[in-house]
């Protein structure tokens, strides 16, 4: 009967010792390659900043600030968002279809006040702006250009 209780106790050793050996190698196989390297690829910060910089350039995304004069006609492109901070101006729109206002969820249309701190969204390249009634500045994300 002695001998029964030492050969349980040899088998949860085997036991015990298999286990940790398969776990030690799971955990080796798992970590197996070099930061950096195609088997454990790191992306760090500055490698997806660069990236995306040299996909879409510098300024992409960056707001660009305007001061128009009086009589100065702002006319954007297709996409292009703009804010009106301070002065006071008019919307111009060939197409009649107007400027999406995202703040106020309507449309800005052709003669009517464009409304200061308000973003707006030109849909299409067709000539859509404003005119510049006071000296204005704008904030502007995409292309647009100043016409006297």
């Amino acid at each position: 009967m002695h001998k029964f209780r030492f050969s349980k106790k040899i088998a949860a050793a085997a036991c015990l010792a298999v286990l940790m050996i398969v776990l030690y190698a799971g955990m080796l196989w798992a970590g197996g390659g070099d930061p950096g390297t195609a088997a454990d690829p790191l992306v760090t910060r500055s490698f997806v900043e660069k990236y995306v910089n040299e996909k879409i350039g510098e300024s992409a995304g960056q707001w660009i600030i305007e001061e128009i004069k009086p009589g100065g006609v702002f006319k954007g492109g297709s996409g292009t968002e703009v804010v009106l901070r301070s002065g006071k101006a008019t919307c111009v729109d060939p197409s009649t279809s107007g400027i999406l206002d995202i703040t106020n969820g309507g449309n800005v249309v052709d003669g009517q006040k464009v409304p200061s701190n308000h973003l707006l969204v030109i849909p299409r390249n067709d000539g859509r702006g404003f005119k510049a009634d006071t000296p204005v500045i704008i904030m502007y994300k995409g292309s647009g250009a100043v016409e006297y």
